[in-house]
């Protein structure tokens, strides 16, 4: 096994149970905007915005663009008026940066990882956010930087966006890093095509999609062991 140094994190759904957070600051931006809210309508915009953000990552859009984009979409399909599309994104991504529900196990994994390893976070949130929750966070603390694409200029998988890593890092030797997140689409491919060891956090037991992650996890402590 790789002597690794350095464990470069995933923020959501990683550290953050970031459907937890998405859920409920969903359901305030609509109770403030006077929509009703329903189960079928967080169905859609999940499916809407989950779309958006693998156009992010392809580069087939813009952050901003995708922030009132999605809700857009939702109220133009369920006929909602439209004008308010563009307060109930401010609101959301206000409220999204309030909610810190963290993964089970992570303050105390991060707590005993953080004597052998220098922990970063890499992450495509957006910034307004990411900064909230990190400055509500107890884990902050225990992490070295929070590398967020908004603020790097590039989003992950793209390989500018890992250079700016490494740079900021200092050390330029690949094989000291492991990258620990979620998404196959960012996480994984970002590291695999960069040359880095990974860790695929299979949190629901997902198809691999053609794949070859170093590691493979269901549960995010599961990790030490494969450190040890």
């Amino acid at each position: 096994m790789s002597e690794y140094k350095y464990i470069l994190f995933d923020a959501d759904n990683t550290l953050f149970d970031f459907d937890k957070c998405e859920t409920e600051a969903f359901k305030l931006a609509i109770a403030k905007s006077g929509v009703e809210f329903s189960d079928e309508l967080y169905a859609t915009y999940h499916v809407i915005n989950e779309g958006l953000w693998k156009l992010l990552e392809q580069g087939g859009i813009e952050r901003a663009t995708l922030k009132t984009e999605r809700y857009r979409l939702l109220f133009e399909k369920y006929g909602i008026e439209r004008d308010i599309y563009r307060d109930v994104a401010k609101d959301y991504e206000h409220f999204l940066g309030d909610q810190v529900f963290e993964i089970d196990g992570v303050y105390e994994l991060l707590m005993r990882l953080g004597k052998r390893f220098d922990i970063y976070v890499i992450t495509n949130g957006l910034t307004s956010v990411q900064e909230s929750r990190f400055s509500k966070s107890r884990i902050t603390c225990l992490v070295k930087d929070v590398f967020i694409s908004e603020n790097v200029g590039y989003a992950k998988p793209d390989k500018k966006y890992f250079d700016h890593v490494l740079s900021s890092v200092g050390d330029p030797d690949i094989s000291k890093y492991i990258v620990v997140g979620d998404s196959l689409s960012s996480d994984i491919d970002g590291a695999i095509n960069y040359g880095f060891d990974c860790c695929w956090y299979n949190r629901c037991s997902s198809d691999r999609c053609g794949r070859t992650p170093t590691y493979e996890i269901s549960d995010i402590t599961q990790i030490e062991a494969i450190l040890q």
